[in-house]
């Protein structure tokens, strides 16, 4: 009966350490407002949901563009999955490929939020079933250890990044001005979650749902990268005009016309000090790796965006450019690139 008893003790301990703990992640959670101009970023600093939620939707691997450094880091540091892991990874899949970028998901854990709590609104909001749900809280607290100490290693890059923000406000602000009337769209106000991410050569963020997610390295500078997700979300109302414009354009659709624009500014334009020219590099590499234009997704969006850049430096620095002027160059600029060898293009330099 003492062992029972003591064995009550220690359960409701473990317990307590454990909501204490998860209460300590959220009490982490720093959320500040950033305005530059018509930039208004809410931006996000350890938020445990929002990090358990990016860190195994990338690990999942449900998408080809998901950042493959995550597993490559979960395996480095707790093994290979366990036939556990992958279970749960392979249930998780399903309802992401469901619900698909922006199809819920982002705006049901890209939150400040306790788990249980954003859980509970996303089945409230009819975002997610209670068995979707369900699925989401088992997959996602099973591998909340690993992600919870992944958080903390690296929460001083996130409020280093932060803090890079309030600094760079002038440039942000410089940015919206020049994007702003390119693209017609006066302000943006966008939610961003800064991302811990234990992979310093690599440089990762999304615009989905409504949220941009940026992955915070050690030491890597995801200032451009940043800059890449604000221009989606700029351009983000007016691809109904995207998709016009494309049809009958052959091999073109919104997502490479789209991404084509976001690589030619960064890291076409704008990219960190320490490289020349990555978006180049990024270009002769998939060459090198044999990759097709017709067939490869991110080889379309680095050459398009080899194409695009001086075009959307001109358009940027001309104030009278609009979209309107700028999309009928760029679809010339797509067909002239759909024409040549590409192979034969990169030997020559690019």
């Amino acid at each position: 009966m003492q062992f029972l008893r003591d064995r009550k003790i220690y359960t409701r301990l473990g317990a307590l350490v454990a909501a204490l703990a998860i209460a300590a992640f959220a009490a982490a959670d720093t959320v500040e407002t950033v305005q530059a101009g018509g930039i208004k970023f809410e931006v996000h600093v350890g938020s445990r949901t929002a990090n358990l939620f990016h860190v195994v939707d990338q690990m999942s691997e449900w998408s080809q563009y998901c950042h493959k450094q995550y597993g490559r880091w979960w395996t480095k540091t707790y093994g290979p999955y366990s036939d556990e892991d992958r279970q749960l990874l392979a249930e998780y899949s399903e309802v992401r490929k469901r619900k698909g970028w922006g199809g819920g998901l982002e705006q049901s854990l890209y939150v400040s939020a306790d788990l249980d709590q954003a859980l509970s609104d996303a089945v409230s909001a009819g975002r997610l079933t209670q068995s979707e749900a369900d699925t989401e809280r088992k997959v996602l607290l099973h591998f909340a250890p690993g992600i919870d100490k992944l958080t903390e290693e690296l929460k001083d890059a996130g409020d280093a990044f932060l803090a890079k923000l309030r600094d760079k406000k002038e440039d942000l602000a410089s940015f919206a001005a020049k994007a702003g009337r390119l693209f017609g769209t006066k302000s943006i106000d966008v939610p961003v979650f800064l991302i811990p991410d234990p992979d310093d050569n690599s440089r990762g963020g999304g615009f989905n749902g409504g949220v941009i997610s940026l992955e915070i390295p050690p030491k890597t500078d995801m200032f451009p990268i940043l800059l890449h997700e604000c221009f989606h979300a700029f351009i983000n109302p007016k691809k109904d005009r995207l998709n016009e414009v494309v049809k009958g354009v052959d091999g073109l659709d919104e997502e490479t016309l789209n991404e084509g624009i976001a690589y030619a500014i960064a890291p076409g334009l704008l990219h960190d000090s320490g490289r020349v020219d990555p978006l180049r590099d990024e270009a002769l590499y998939d060459v090198k790796q044999g990759k097709q234009l017709g067939t490869d997704s991110y080889m379309r969006f680095h050459w398009y965006a080899l194409a695009l850049r001086p075009l959307v430096q001109e358009a940027l620095d001309d104030p009278n450019a609009t979209l309107d002027t700028f999309l009928p160059r760029a679809i010339d600029a797509w067909r002239v690139l759909n024409d040549l060898p590409i192979g034969s293009l990169a030997v020559k330099g690019g």
